[in-house]
């Protein structure tokens, strides 16, 4: 997905639209302007299954991001999952199990 988001605290952004399969969601990051912030997401639509890792990238040097497997999240058992996001990070969350849908992926800072 080529779209980037800035979130910003309270705002929902769509991170991901119509997930259906495999993949990644848009990337994402905090606003530089924040400390360290708690990121909140959450889907929404018809999904049995929807699971995968949030990776990030901490590469600036070029224009290919090298990323991290940051942690695991599963948004049938956690239906919101968050994680800390450090300003100047891009995030991403990568989908490896996706069953049913599709589902739009919601994030926001909090």
């Amino acid at each position: 997905m080529d779209d980037s988001y800035i979130l910003s605290r309270g705002v929902k952004a769509l991170i991901g639209d119509a997930i259906a399969a495999p993949g990644q969601s848009n990337n994402f990051c905090v606003n530089a302007r924040e400390t360290q912030t708690v990121v909140q997401v959450w889907a929404a639509g018809a999904h049995s299954a929807l699971s995968g890792n949030i990776e990030a990238s901490y590469n600036f040097d070029d224009s290919v991001p090298t990323w991290r497997v940051l942690a695991a999240f599963d948004l049938i058992a956690t239906k919101v999952f968050t994680f800390d996001a450090v300003p100047g990070a891009i995030y991403r969350l990568n989908f490896s199990t996706v069953t049913d849908g599709p589902s739009d992926i919601y994030a926001s800072a909090g």
